[in-house]
C-alpha cells in the first residue's frame, strides 16, 4: 500500500474484517476462495513447503465473530444448496458462495432460480440474497409502473 491505494481484494477483506469486529459471523465457500483465483484475495496464507496456514480474518479482534472459509468441491448445485440452507438457519450471518467462472453458475442455476421464486415466502428468515432479490424485483415493478404510465401518456 505504498501508494495509499487498495485493490478490490483488499477492500473486500477490510469489509469482512469490519463485519467480524461488529459481531457478524461470515461463512465463505466456493472453488479456490481461500486464495481467490482472480481477485488474489489471499484470505488464507499457506507456507509453501508445509501444511501450515494462517487466516488473518480469524485474528481481527479477540471478541470478533467467527470466520469460516472453505474451498468447496466442484458440485455447485450441492454446495450452493447447502450454503442456502446454512444461511436460512443463521440469518444474522453473511453466507457467501463464489463461482470461479461464469460456467460454474450453470450447475447452480436451479438453486438460484429457487431463491428468486421463493423469496416472498421467506421474509421471516430473509437472507442477504433474498433481500437483494426483493429489492431488485421492487425496482423492476416501479420501473414497469413508470413505463406503463409513460405509455398511457403517449397514447
Amino acid at each position: 500500500m505504498s501508494e495509499q491505494k487498495a485493490d478490490w481484494a483488499m477492500g473486500e477483506l477490510l469489509a469482512y474484517g469490519s463485519l467480524l469486529k461488529e459481531g457478524f459471523p461470515i461463512r465463505f465457500s466456493g472453488q479456490d476462495v481461500e486464495r481467490g483465483t482472480f481477485s488474489h484475495r489471499h484470505a488464507v496464507v499457506r507456507v509453501e513447503d508445509s501444511e501450515e496456514q494462517y487466516t488473518p480474518l480469524e485474528h481481527v479482534d479477540p471478541k470478533q465473530a467467527s470466520f469460516a472459509i472453505y474451498n468447496s468441491l466442484l458440485s455447485e448445485y450441492a454446495v450452493l444448496g447447502f450454503e442456502y440452507g446454512y444461511a436460512m438457519s443463521s440469518p444474522n450471518s453473511l453466507v457467501l458462495w463464489e463461482a470461479q467462472f461464469g460456467d460454474f453458475m450453470n450447475g447452480a442455476q436451479i438453486v438460484i432460480d429457487q431463491y428468486t421464486v421463493s423469496y416472498t415466502h421467506l421474509r421471516a428468515h430473509e437472507t442477504v440474497l433474498d433481500l437483494v432479490c426483493r429489492l431488485l424485483l421492487e425496482k423492476k415493478n416501479k420501473q414497469d409502473k413508470y413505463t406503463h404510465t409513460i405509455s398511457k401518456a403517449i397514447e
